[in-house]
C-alpha cells in the first residue's frame, strides 16, 4: 500500500473509477506459469503428493513433457526412496518428509538450477 494517506485515498478513488485496477503503491503480477508450479509446490508441502491428471488437466498441460527436466531430477530423490514419481502421481515418502522443502525446489523456476540436490541439503 501507499506510505501516505493521501496517495492511498487517490488510489482508492481512481481504483473505483476504474473499476480494473488496485490501490497498491507497487506489487508483483504472476505468470500461469507461476501458478502451476505454485500447485504443484502447495500439493506436495501440504498434502505430499501431487495427482498429475489432475494438474495435467486444470492447466492443459503434458505434464511429462512440461516438466522434463524436474522429473529426471525427481529420478535421484525416487532412488533414495524419498519420493515415488508414477504416470498419474508425485508422492513424497516418509523419509521424504524431512526435506520436503529441497523437493519442492525441483519446481521453483527462480532458482538457480546449477545447483545439483546434494549442494541444497
Amino acid at each position: 500500500n501507499h506510505k501516505h494517506i493521501e496517495d492511498y485515498s487517490r488510489a482508492i478513488d481512481q481504483h473505483t473509477a476504474d473499476r480494473n485496477g488496485f490501490a497498491t503503491a507497487r506489487g508483483l503480477s504472476i505468470t500461469d506459469e507461476d501458478r502451476l508450479r505454485g500447485t504443484i509446490i502447495m500439493g506436495l508441502i501440504c498434502h505430499f503428493r501431487i495427482d498429475i491428471p489432475a494438474i495435467e488437466m486444470q492447466f492443459q498441460i503434458c505434464f511429462a513433457k512440461h516438466f522434463a527436466n524436474e522429473l529426471d531430477a525427481l529420478s535421484a530423490m525416487a532412488r533414495d526412496r524419498l519420493v515415488v514419481v508414477e504416470p498419474h502421481k508425485i508422492e513424497v515418502l516418509a523419509a521424504g518428509r524431512l526435506l520436503i522443502r529441497a523437493i519442492c525446489m525441483v519446481f521453483d523456476q527462480y532458482l538457480d538450477r546449477g545447483k545439483s540436490f546434494s549442494k541444497v541439503i
